[in-house]
């Protein structure tokens, strides 16, 4: 699990893994699987212009996120797998 997982998605990890595991996939789970890559990279698109821009403005003064977790609160509403 060293370099391969660095070069693979979440999605394209879990999709090798069901492969694995023997689980037939139809013509309609690729289609959702390509849906959900494309997801993927906007969200890490998101992310990387979130980061470019160094905060957001709120009552006129820029606003930075104390910490992944607070930006990824804000942006998804959840917890990052806590």
């Amino acid at each position: 699990m060293g370099n391969e997982l660095n070069k693979m998605t979440a999605v394209e990890w879990l999709v090798e893994k069901l492969q694995e595991s023997g689980i037939p996939l139809m013509t309609d789970e690729f289609e959702m699987i390509q849906q959900a890559k494309q997801m993927e990279k906007q969200q890490h698109k998101n992310t990387w212009t979130d980061s470019r821009l160094r905060g957001d403005l709120y009552q006129n003064q820029i606003f930075y996120y104390e910490s992944f977790n607070d930006y990824f609160k804000v942006e998804y509403g959840g917890n990052n797998g806590k």
